[in-house]
């Protein structure tokens, strides 16, 4: 009689009722499970989905719980309460209950001319976001949203997305996330010229004089240059700091071809400079060489010097 009692009165509210809130400036999900009746216990099921797919499965045996976790973003989850599978009681799950929960994210790749970005904004209020960019010369997080020199913006439309800022000049920008009232996230972000190619002007004094100068501003100020012979084959090779570069002319050259590159972070942008013919040793020099410098013209480059015919490296100290 007791048992049947109890269950008629669970019939009474048959599903599981739940109360949420969210604390810690939206990271955390608090859920309120002390509404319903005690005869229910404190063992339950929590589940988070996205659409189908189960996120979070948590077992907890109190009647609130605090859920956090760094890489679940719910923007957003739907959350269902159920009875553990070994406590069979006449009451359903939950309904689905929308939470919106975890933390901010802003991604940010800079690039050839542009800035591609991605966001994940666990807030219902995701449409009072703006992203903005510009440069880092500007300082400070009270950013006027009218549209001003060097500035660029766009309005968040979905809770999980993403865009570009395309046509952008070289340099460091700020990439600042507002959710109309403060700075969210910011982050800082290296632009690179579009179609770059190293460049530089070559002399031959005292060994042979790199020139880096002529290269576009935002280039890193490093460079790896290498000598490779007719079937390219790498001979030597060497990574060099600064915008002039002194090569000890000890190496044997019939010719070789030369060619400056910069590090790999930037090598999606950036292309190796042309190759340049070099001759090092005894005889008389070929014509001149032409080096192609894109934005800068052609410049001409003399080579020649006695050596000997040794393969120990050939670099020097930087100019």
């Amino acid at each position: 009689l007791v048992h049947y009692l109890r269950d008629a009165e669970m019939q009474k509210n048959n599903k599981i009722l739940v109360r949420t809130s969210v604390v810690d400036n939206g990271r955390v999900l608090s859920v309120d499970l002390s509404a319903n009746d005690p005869c229910l216990g404190s063992a339950f099921v929590i589940t988070l989905k996205k659409g189908e797919k189960i996120v979070l499965e948590k077992p907890i045996t109190s009647r609130t719980e605090r859920i956090a976790n760094d890489t679940l973003v719910c923007a957003s989850c739907d959350l269902i309460v159920s009875l553990p599978d070994n406590i069979r009681l006449p009451v359903e799950s939950s309904d689905p209950v929308v939470v919106w929960f975890g933390p901010t994210i802003l991604n940010t790749t800079g690039s050839n001319a542009r800035i591609d970005l991605y966001w994940e904004i666990p807030s219902p209020t995701y449409k009072s976001h703006k992203v903005i960019a510009v440069p880092s010369k500007s300082t400070g997080d009270n950013i006027s949203f009218v549209p001003g020199k060097g500035k660029h913006e766009l309005a968040v439309t979905q809770p999980v997305g993403g865009a570009s800022f395309v046509n952008l000049s070289c340099g460091m920008y700020d990439v600042k996330l507002n959710n109309g009232v403060k700075t969210v996230i910011k982050k800082s972000v290296n632009v690179l010229s579009s179609k770059t190619k190293v460049v530089f002007l070559a002399t031959n004094e005292s060994g042979i004089q790199l020139d880096f100068t002529q290269n576009h501003p935002c280039l890193p100020s490093r460079y790896h240059i290498e000598l490779r012979n007719d079937s390219g084959t790498v001979l030597t090779e060497g990574w060099y700091n600064g915008s002039r570069v002194n090569l000890t002319n000890d190496f044997l050259c019939d010719p070789c071809h030369l060619i400056a590159s910069v590090p790999d972070a930037a090598q999606g942008s950036v292309e190796p400079s042309d190759s340049l013919a070099v001759w090092f040793g005894e005889g008389e020099l070929p014509a001149t060489n032409l080096v192609i410098a894109p934005d800068v013209g052609f410049s001409s480059s003399h080579f020649g010097g006695k050596t000997s015919p040794s393969r120990e490296g050939f670099l020097s100290k930087n100019g």
